[in-house]
């Protein structure tokens, strides 16, 4: 299950993190009938590997929680992980992005109810419902807790197009890394195919991939023959690591691109063979995102025939629910 709920914030990036990095302010966040009470957290700003406990109220009944900081990339997201609580699963990822006139902060979270049929029935007529209101109440919170902040959004101010098109990069990257982690160590060579990548091949031109664009990004042409894949590391654990490098490399170099750049003709060639001349913007969405997401579709596919759990991308799957 997903929930997505993004909040324009009046104020300077480093003070909207800053104040989300300090657990004493969950409570500010939090609807007074649950009851929010901390346990345990850090007497400091969090970071990666932080524990933090603490109670709810649901339906008046009290519910111990307990999250774990588990990705922080101070000024820019953090995602916290239940560890005991009342969900099956839940990940939090907050993300901060700086636009016209602040921030704008991005909340998903991906949750699983307990109890199989019954949990997702009670999700229908209730959670579903609760969380909803849970984020309005949240969304009011920030607004009124920066208000004084002086500063404003202009009038029909918008964020770049690049800002979005590296945000959704960044955010399907996270589900990207679950997918080529599962890929299994022993079975890197195996093919479902004669004729089909094996599956090492195909997480590793995946995982490949924003860094080769990166590299033809600033540019109006790139060539796939100039621009090669390096050689495939020899484990999912480096495939990963490279992967995750390379979205940091891909956000470097895309976000200084304008509007206009991205309206600019691009000229994809392999050799001296144009395979596309096309606007900058139609490029990346087709190479750096579609593309990507088509390969991550096939590698699921791998896992399901290699009988591999498959992880959520989409919403749960039958191994997660």
């Amino acid at each position: 299950m997903h929930l997505a709920r993004r909040t324009p914030v009046p104020a300077p990036r480093e003070a909207v993190f800053a104040f989300f990095s300090d657990p004493r302010n969950l409570a500010r966040l939090t609807p007074p009938a649950m009851r929010f009470r901390i346990v345990e957290a850090p007497d400091r700003p969090l970071r990666a590997g932080d524990r933090l406990r603490y109670t709810i109220r649901l339906a008046g009944i009290p519910v111990p929680w307990t999250t774990r900081i588990t990705t922080w990339d101070r000024g820019r997201s953090f995602s916290d992980t239940q560890e005991r609580g009342p969900y099956r699963s839940w990940n939090h990822r907050h993300s901060f992005r700086t636009v016209p006139g602040g921030v704008e902060m991005l909340d998903e979270v991906e949750y699983e109810m307990p109890f199989g049929i019954l949990g997702r029935v009670v999700h229908a007529i209730w959670v579903g419902r609760a969380l909803r209101r849970i984020f309005d109440f949240r969304e009011r919170a920030i607004r009124e807790i920066f208000a004084g902040s002086g500063t404003t959004f202009p009038e029909g101010g918008v964020m770049p197009i690049i800002d979005a098109m590296v945000d959704e990069m960044l955010r399907e990257g996270e589900t990207t890394k679950k997918v080529l982690a599962r890929v299994p160590l022993d079975r890197l060579d195996w093919k479902p195919h004669p004729r089909a990548r094996s599956a090492g091949d195909l997480a590793w031109h995946i995982a490949a991939l924003p860094a080769r664009i990166a590299a033809m990004a600033p540019n109006d042409e790139g060539d796939v023959m100039v621009v090669r894949q390096p050689p495939r590391p020899d484990s999912p654990e480096a495939i990963v690591a490279a992967f995750a490098e390379g979205l940091e490399t891909a956000r470097a170099a895309l976000s200084p691109l304008t509007d206009d750049d991205l309206r600019r003709k691009f000229r994809f060639r392999r050799g001296e063979v144009t395979m596309a001349h096309l606007p900058k913007i139609a490029f990346l969405r087709a190479v750096l995102l579609n593309h990507s997401y088509h390969h991550r579709g096939q590698l699921a596919v791998y896992l399901r025939l290699l009988d591999v759990p498959v992880p959520p991308i989409y919403g749960p799957t039958a191994d997660e629910s």
